[in-house]
């Protein structure tokens, strides 16, 4: 019996750990009797390598209500409009719902519905001060798959009534300039008036188009100006180039709509009128027409003209003072 046993424990060993040379482990057989007699054997170390492929193949699967939080959204920016604000955030990865939450400043607080990240909130009163922030959700066939992100900080608005534009925009052209003037808006509380021009087409800078830094062929360029006054004066422009303008009102709560114009400068020039021909000892009275008005305040030389006569069969002894 005692070299049966040793026999018995030899073979479960030789299952455990395969034939020699033959390079792969065998499946033990369960336990059993032998006789009244039992035996027991021991399970070989899995692999370390089988461990950490499993490993890997856990943590890569995520799990039933994850707990991996949401970025907090940024750059929310609140347009007021009459008693409504426009509402944005930059995009945040993996949210596909966004939670806004508004009231009156300093402390009212009411929760939208989800919503997407460029909405509007209507039904507000103007005039009065509100705020709003914004927190990211994730949602899969109803489940959340993230945490919702933290809620954004407070940004302040005030919806109103937008101003009245101003009206009967007038453009004239002068040499290497522009004279603008416009009835002033009818709404109160207008602080002043935005004047823009630019030399680019309509087809690459449009009507609505921000203001830029850089030339007027490249986008609008802002005049720089203060006060009131419906009128402005545009210099420094190139003769011949077709300019746009645009005006609007705006005040500490908002501005209006664009007016908008054009001109073309053109280069300082003069007309003279009068007969072609005169008979000898008539009068005769010559018309000089600028085309442009000259200031009474302009320099000497910019308001005089010269005037050349051409003497037919006339002597010049016959031809008296020129006054120009």
């Amino acid at each position: 019996m005692r070299n049966d046993s040793r026999n018995q424990r030899a073979g479960v060993r030789r299952l455990m750990h395969g034939s020699p040379g033959s390079g792969s482990a065998v499946t033990p057989p369960p336990p059993r009797w032998v006789g009244s007699s039992r035996f027991r054997f021991r399970v070989g170390v899995v692999p370390a390598l089988v461990l950490a492929l499993l490993g890997s193949l856990l943590v890569a699967v995520p799990q039933a209500g994850a707990t991996h939080k949401l970025a907090t959204p940024t750059n929310v920016q609140a347009t007021p409009g009459n008693a409504q604000v426009s509402l944005s955030a930059d995009a945040v990865t993996n949210a596909n719902q966004y939670r806004w939450q508004y009231g009156t400043h300093p402390s009212g607080t009411t929760t939208t519905a989800a919503r997407s990240r460029t909405t509007t909130i209507g039904s507000l009163t103007n005039n009065q001060i509100y705020r709003v922030r914004v927190s990211a959700r994730a949602v899969s066939g109803g489940v959340l798959t993230h945490q919702d992100s933290d809620w954004s900080d407070w940004v302040t608005f005030t919806p109103h009534v937008p101003l009245n534009a101003p009206t009967d925009l007038s453009v004239s052209a002068g040499s290497a300039a522009l004279s603008l003037s416009w009835t002033a808006s009818t709404s109160t509380g207008v602080t002043g008036y935005d004047v823009h021009y630019t030399s680019a087409a309509a087809s690459s800078v449009t009507n609505n188009a921000a203001v830029t830094t850089g030339a007027a062929s490249a986008g609008w360029v802002a005049v720089t100006r203060t006060g009131t006054t419906a009128s402005q004066a545009i210099p420094s422009l190139s003769n011949g180039t077709p300019y746009r303008v645009r005006v609007r009102a705006k005040s500490s709560t908002g501005l209006s709509g664009w007016v908008f114009g054009s001109g073309t400068p053109t280069a300082a020039s003069v007309t003279l009128t009068g007969p072609a021909t005169v008979v000898e000892g008539q009068t005769v009275t010559l018309t000089v027409t600028a085309s442009q008005a000259v200031s009474s305040t302009a320099a000497a030389e910019d308001r005089v003209y010269s005037l050349s006569v051409s003497l037919g069969s006339a002597e010049s002894a016959d031809l008296g003072d020129v006054v120009g």
